[in-house]
């Protein structure tokens, strides 16, 4: 019996330190939107930051009003954009406040709102709770499988989307790895399958038509990001969505010359075979910034700069007289 409750114990121990519970953020369930992270999160673990704002975005905190002469631009995305291990300040988002903020000389927000395995219906029913936020432009980062990506609404995963590091997870793991081999055998990859695909691309085209429709109700200029996965680069890719934007005149850029480049130098900028490590949030960072250059969707924002005296604006606090929630620590010099 005692063996028993220490092997029992030592399996929970070894389950929460080869999933890093004490690192992964933490998540809640919603009734539209499926799930989403939970606000005003501050974790450090290996020295690596990981922050979310009262509206669960991987951003710094901002009021939802948007004051004179701030630029303000939402990224939409998955777990590429969230970055998921990632620190804070290596996020294609993060890096392009920077860049926007020091070419403009004005104040600058972007809202990273993502989460693991979202898909294109999650983005529309997140628009419909929390609303735009007098945003610039929307920037949106989908990848192929998106055009498949339909919430499930299915109970979160203690591991995988937690809601608390109190919860007993053997019993879950043990469940999962016998429901995983009953499926799988002894394959350890599997290639994604969808049922029913036409129709869940229908769904997800849907979403994207719809929000796009509450997108041009309030004047804001949409731009689509095409991110490849690895095993995509060799040649072109098309999809639905692409068919979408150009049957609608929205301009879609990709990441795929950018990445290859990157390979073709020994600079591998993949974490696995569709999650970008630092070196490849830089690379999104700049596709997206070429795509924001390419449509001129910035060019309104831009026209009304701040006067050269104005104090220099610091993109990771943007309220430095009050206290904001997690504004992230400046890094520091190597």
């Amino acid at each position: 019996m005692c063996f028993l409750a220490g092997a029992t114990i030592a399996s929970e121990f070894i389950i929460r330190w080869f999933f890093r519970l004490d690192c992964h953020p933490l998540y809640s369930p919603h009734a539209t939107i499926e799930y989403l992270l939970q606000p005003s999160q501050n974790i450090v673990c290996d020295g690596k930051i990981f922050q979310t704002n009262r509206w669960s975005m991987r951003s710094p905190d901002f009021e939802n009003a948007k004051p004179p002469g701030e630029i303000r631009l939402l990224v939409f995305g998955d777990s590429v954009v969230n970055g998921t291990v990632l620190d804070q300040r290596e996020l294609a988002t993060s890096l392009l406040t920077i860049d926007l903020t020091q070419r403009f000389r004005k104040p600058v927000i972007i809202g990273n709102i993502s989460a693991a395995s979202w898909g294109i219906p999650n983005y529309l029913a997140y628009e419909k709770e929390y609303g735009l936020f007098n945003a610039d432009a929307v920037v949106l980062v989908f990848s192929s499988h998106d055009i498949y990506d339909v919430p499930t609404f299915d109970p979160l995963s203690p591991i995988n989307q937690p809601q608390t590091r109190r919860q007993f997870l053997l019993p879950h793991f043990i469940k999962k790895l016998f429901g995983w081999l009953q499926d799988n055998g002894l394959q350890l990859y599997q290639p994604l399958y969808y049922k029913d695909s036409e129709k869940l691309k229908a769904i997800c085209v849907k979403a994207l038509e719809d929000f796009y429709t509450d997108l041009r109700k309030q004047g804001i200029p949409l731009l689509l990001v095409f991110h490849y996965q690895k095993d995509e680069l060799a040649s072109e890719q098309d999809n639905a969505f692409i068919e979408w934007a150009n049957a609608n005149g929205v301009t879609v850029v990709s990441d795929r010359q950018a990445l290859a480049a990157a390979l073709r130098t020994s600079q591998n900028p993949y974490m696995d075979i569709i999650h970008l490590n630092a070196i490849g949030q830089g690379l999104l960072e700049q596709v997206i910034l070429s795509g924001l250059d390419k449509t001129g969707l910035l060019k309104r924002s831009a026209h009304a700069r701040l006067p050269l005296s104005m104090p220099a604006f610091d993109p990771f606090n943007p309220h430095p007289g009050h206290s904001v929630p997690g504004a992230l620590p400046k890094a520091s010099g190597s």
